[in-house]
């Protein structure tokens, strides 16, 4: 009998430990950086400087420097503005379909894993269908990046036809142990009717982290 417990035992283990990328995402959603104060520094077609600060409520996000300028009080408005425009909220590890998590590398201890893009409301423009997703694990076991990005053109509102769309976060662990995003790249490619030209290529950096008052708290 107890042999058969003990090998149960060793069955239901294999089972739980079969998938870390789920296991890593689970801890992933542990940590929330909206509950930390950061900075962003934007490279693209201009250099902008963002502070995120959680406890001042309805202000939680203020433009601070334009290639290296601070900002000017129409600029901060129009950045305002933009803000409002945009208020939802994309948080990366919202979108990943963790049932179909599957692994990409050969081996028992595969990276590299594909997994299927959940509907989202900030996704209000693109199929879910549309885009397909990697998820990278560090050899530690935890996340180090997450990508989305699109395996065909598409199209998005009907006259806009995307030929090229990726986003990748990167984490890291901060030295509370919470695991926290480095970096992001967000590459657009395409047109407008077929006149316009849709090109971004925006690189996000993050540093400065640090709990907010009632993150502190706990």
């Amino acid at each position: 009998m107890k042999s058969i417990l003990a090998l149960l035992s060793l069955l239901f283990a294999a089972n739980a430990a079969a998938n870390p990328a789920q296991d890593a995402l689970a801890e992933l959603k542990k940590h929330d950086s909206y509950q930390w104060h950061y900075r962003v520094q934007e490279s693209g077609d201009s250099n902008r400087l963002i502070r995120h600060d959680p406890d001042n409520i309805g202000k939680e996000w203020q433009l601070e420097l334009i290639d290296g300028k601070p900002a000017t009080a129409e600029q901060q408005a129009s950045y305002q503005e933009r803000r409002k425009k945009n208020s939802r909220t994309l948080r990366f590890r919202d979108l990943v379909d963790a049932a179909s998590l599957t692994p990409l590398d050969a081996g028992p201890k595969p990276l590299r894993y594909r997994f299927d893009v959940k509907p989202n409301d900030s996704l209000t423009e693109v199929d879910p269908e549309q885009l397909a997703g990697t998820l990278t694990l560090a050899p530690t076991g935890e996340i180090a990046s997450i990508l989305l990005y699109n395996p065909e053109p598409f199209r998005a509102k009907l006259v806009a036809k995307i030929e090229k769309f990726s986003i990748q976060v990167d984490f890291s662990r901060h030295a509370s142990g919470a695991l926290l995003p480095t970096r992001a790249q967000t590459i657009l490619q395409g047109n407008i009717g077929g006149v316009k030209e849709l090109k971004q290529n925006l690189i996000q950096t993050y540093s400065d982290y640090r709990p907010s008052k009632q993150l502190a708290s706990r």
